[in-house]
């Protein structure tokens, strides 16, 4: 049984690892690896079972809690990853301005008209993402050793504070003498600078709030059952089936980068094997080698996420038609200004699933007396995600530049090429084949970790305590996560 669950397990690892290549941009979405879920480097840490065994009851059991602080380090990479055409920073222009045939944004999709109509600056964004808190968990032997044999049970739940920030800078090269007096998109005023267009109101989605968003959650409770085939102070195999039950938050579409709760409200089945075993020991002195394998299926369920046209980076901020009628309304305006900020009609519900995700866990635990220390290293892969529409039937259609009613395919983010506008007597809407999934999904993922700690405990107490103070590192090959560290302190008692 062990043998089987540790190969499809690798396997599975192996597939999604090899499905991730090279970086990817103009993403509107990325998924986190939740806290503290089994066969995660804070939750591995001095283990469970390990506590219980220096019990030694018939029916022990071990009560623990963590501390946690974490932040993300590498931002390029992440700029990369949400802005259009791999950029690392944004060049937006008006078409009379300098920097217009080497821009990255064309300002009128984002409401910016000025009174000169030369308004151009760099915009960059730095996302950082930090997260503390603490988690529960609670371990139980469930029978009495029979024949070196046991079955478990544990339950844990993190309740932490995630707080995102694209952390946007803009830097204005010329104000275009200031916005002019016109009504612009959306029938609003025009906005000044990139920074005011990400905050405007009557954007539903994807806008960027200063400072960030923080919102406290409990992650996700994990359940699982266990049964260990061998169970001795010296070595232990088992496996063990559970699942995440969603009590986190899921993503707030009315953000770009907003934080998410747990494992986005999806529900999953879990099962995975642990292997524990004595590979040296002098006198007081024993070194430990600890597996624990994960595998998870997360469940399909509904959001709300913005979705790029095919071939057209971040198409999704477009100044579009919402439909024919307001075309029709354009088309017969004195004054050109009908549209819609694409960010409000791009922005869809869709059906997500995020299918298999696996993690590895090994480490060395040195015990000497009271004192000891760990080491460990840590795979985490995920599949990435299949997202789907709800409904096909769409109504938008890009703006001509011009208006009158008309629609144009032939423009992007920056510019406007060479066309014949669509009259509006032929008014074609956005079908489903045009728009690009992936551009709302994340991409899976494939993160290693490094961690070690410290611990001391006193196991000649009735109930034995103890306490340990750790970090990690994760770190990937491509843009698809990003890396940080993370610090954890555990303190526990077992009985």
């Amino acid at each position: 049984m062990y043998k089987k669950i540790l190969k499809v397990s690798l396997i599975s690892a192996l597939t999604m690892g090899a499905a991730i290549a090279d970086d990817v941009s103009s993403r509107s979405y990325m998924h986190f690896r939740p806290q503290f879920q089994s066969a995660s480097p804070e939750r591995e840490f001095f283990c469970d079972r390990d506590r219980i065994a220096v019990h030694n009851a018939e029916n022990g059991g071990m009560l623990s809690i963590l501390g946690l602080w974490s932040q993300t380090v590498n931002n390029k990479e992440s700029m990369r990853y949400f802005a259009p055409h791999a950029a690392e920073s944004l060049r937006v222009a008006e078409d009379t301005s300098s920097d217009s045939m080497d821009r990255e944004l064309d300002a009128k999709h984002f409401n910016i008209t000025t009174s000169d109509g030369d308004f151009a600056s760099t915009v960059s964004f730095k996302p950082r993402q930090k997260v503390w808190g603490f988690a529960l968990a609670y371990h139980q032997r469930l029978s009495k050793r029979k024949d070196t044999t046991s079955w478990w049970g544990s339950i844990s739940a993190p309740i932490i504070r995630v707080e995102n920030d694209m952390r946007l800078e803009e830097k204005v090269t010329d104000t275009g003498g200031g916005t002019d007096s016109v009504v612009g998109l959306d029938s609003v005023a025009h906005v000044a600078t990139i920074k005011d267009a990400f905050k405007q109101s009557n954007w539903k989605y994807g806008k960027i709030k200063d400072g960030g968003i923080a919102k406290w959650g409990v992650a996700d409770v994990e359940v699982r059952l266990g049964y260990n085939w061998i169970d001795t102070a010296e070595r232990a195999y088992g496996w063990y089936l559970g699942a995440s039950i969603p009590t986190g938050k899921k993503i707030d579409p009315e953000y770009l980068f907003s934080p998410v709760i747990g494992n986005n409200k999806h529900f999953g089945l879990i099962y995975g094997a642990n292997a524990h075993m004595e590979i040296w020991h002098d006198k007081e002195a024993d070194l430990y080698f600890n597996c624990n394998i994960r595998s998870a299926y997360f469940f399909q369920n509904t959001q709300q996420r913005a979705i790029d046209l095919k071939g057209k980076a971040w198409s999704r901020y477009m100044a579009v038609y919402k439909d024919n009628a307001q075309a029709t309304a354009q088309g017969s305006a004195s004054n050109a200004v009908v549209a819609t900020s694409g960010i409000n009609e791009f922005t869809r519900e869709v059906d997500v699933n995020p299918r298999m995700e696996f993690a590895l866990d090994g480490n060395f635990n040195y015990q000497n007396g009271h004192f000891q220390g760990e080491f460990g290293y840590n795979v985490y892969a995920r599949a990435s995600e299949k997202v789907e529409l709800t409904s096909t039937k769409l109504t938008m259609a890009l703006k001509d530049e011009a208006g009158e009613g008309k629609t144009n395919i032939a423009r992007d983010i920056r510019n406007v090429f060479a066309s014949e506008p669509i009259a509006l007597a032929s008014y074609t809407a956005v079908k489903a084949v045009d728009l690009d999934m992936e551009s709302a999904s994340d991409p899976g993922k494939f993160v290693q970790t490094m961690y070690a700690g410290l611990g001391y405990n006193w196991s000649e107490r009735k109930y034995p305590v103890f306490m340990g103070l750790g970090g990690s590192y994760a770190y990937s090959s491509n843009n698809y996560s990003m890396d940080s560290w993370m610090l954890f302190g555990k303190l526990g008692i077992s009985f």
